[in-house]
């Protein structure tokens, strides 16, 4: 393994983590839109 691949490694790793997080948080953000949008179709569904 050469310096330049061991450096490398960390920095992929982390933007795979940002990725990562990113997506989840993009999920979460559309989970709770929809949530938003069934309560004010219909009130009785909140939770």
């Amino acid at each position: 393994m050469t310096l330049i691949e061991q450096r490398g490694h960390p920095l992929s790793n982390d933007f795979i983590k940002f990725q990562f997080t990113s997506k989840k948080i993009k999920l979460q953000v559309l989970l709770l839109t929809f949530k938003a949008k069934l309560s004010k179709e219909r009130p009785l569904f909140m939770t």
